[in-house]
């Protein structure tokens, strides 16, 4: 069975407006993984717009520099494990294991997950 691993979409802002306090800085959610996975985002954007971003092996990053909040629904049916990736300078890291420079976290295979990014909560 061929394999397709999906590659971790870096964002980097050259702009200097970007980059000031972070709450205009490109805010990105991506994936990365062998196989059928899923991840549902619910976001809120600047001035309270509500979308759905649904990403997938096809899709596998959403990027937004207007991201307020965002409450993803993760359902992995790989037979491998899923990697879920997030810079967004203006929010925490949802996720306990990740380390000090990368905002990561592995789903198992076959495992369901979810978190959930607020502005305002920096890291």
């Amino acid at each position: 069975m061929k394999s397709l691993m999906v590659g971790m979409l870096l964002v980097t802002s050259t702009s200097a407006a970007l980059a000031g306090d972070g709450k205009d800085a490109m805010s990105t959610v991506s994936a990365r993984g062998e196989g059928r996975w899923e991840m549902i985002c619910h976001v809120t954007r600047s001035g309270g717009e509500q979308i759905v971003r649904i990403l997938d092996p096809e899709r596998n990053s959403y990027s937004d520099p207007e991201l307020r909040r965002a409450s993803c629904d993760i359902k992995n049916a790989n037979k491998a494990p899923l990697v879920v990736s997030i810079s967004a300078p203006a929010m925490a890291c949802p996720f306990k294991s990740a380390g000090a420079s990368a905002c990561e976290q592995t789903f198992a295979k076959g495992r369901a997950g979810s978190f959930e990014l607020k502005a305002g909560t920096a890291r």
